[in-house]
């Protein structure tokens, strides 16, 4: 069986204040940085080949870390990248609900028939995301993949068969893990999801 890890990059402050990322390349925040130590510990007895993330910084140094403890380079992958969230980077979650109210609803609840002005349109997004996952998954060796939430929620929604309109239920905390199966047929099966029990125990 083929395993990856699908890791979502520590936290930032910008996920404290629930500012909208997206390809803005914000760094770790110190606590971000202690979880992103704490998950590389966690994975250090794994059996990982191969270390994959998105360009940006938060993502980087979350790889790097895990990628020192087996004595791996990451191979960064710029498709990897999270969505463009267009005007809206930046802005307080909170805040542009009340502002646009009525627009953010309708993305939230169906982004793949609402695009952000300025933004990625959510049918791109999703082609390139699977598209560079699938090729890296086909070299079937355990591998961590460090990326970002809505880059998992794509893999889950493919590998799940999620509808497009329920993709942001899926809740993903920063530095969270989740774990795909895949047997000599490349067939997935979830293992794990968004797990941070770790991050408890404080191990470095």
């Amino acid at each position: 069986m083929q395993k990856v890890y699908l890791v979502r990059h520590g936290e930032t402050n910008w996920n404290t204040e629930m500012r909208y990322q997206g390809q803005r390349d914000i760094p770790l925040s110190e606590e971000g940085l202690k979880q992103a130590t704490c998950i590389a510990h966690n994975l250090a007895p794994e059996k990982i080949e191969k270390v994959y993330t998105s360009p940006l910084q938060r993502a980087q140094k979350t790889a790097s870390l895990i990628a020192e403890k087996h004595c791996l380079d990451i191979c960064i992958e710029p498709d990897l990248m999270e969505i463009d969230f267009g005007k809206w980077e930046g802005r307080n979650f909170n805040e542009l609900k009340k502002e646009e109210q009525d627009f953010a609803e309708r993305w939230f609840f169906n982004p793949d028939k609402i695009s952000i002005p300025g933004g990625e349109p959510y049918s791109v997004f999703k082609e390139r995301a699977l598209a560079v996952y699938r090729r890296i998954q086909q070299g079937h060796k355990n591998m961590a993949v460090v990326t970002h939430a809505g880059v998992i929620r794509v893999i889950m929604m493919d590998v799940l068969d999620i509808p497009a309109a329920n993709i942001t239920r899926l809740r993903l905390s920063p530095a969270s893990l989740t774990v795909l199966l895949y047997d000599d047929w490349n067939n997935p099966y979830l293992e794990l999801f968004n797990d941070s029990c770790y991050l408890q125990n404080g191990n470095t």
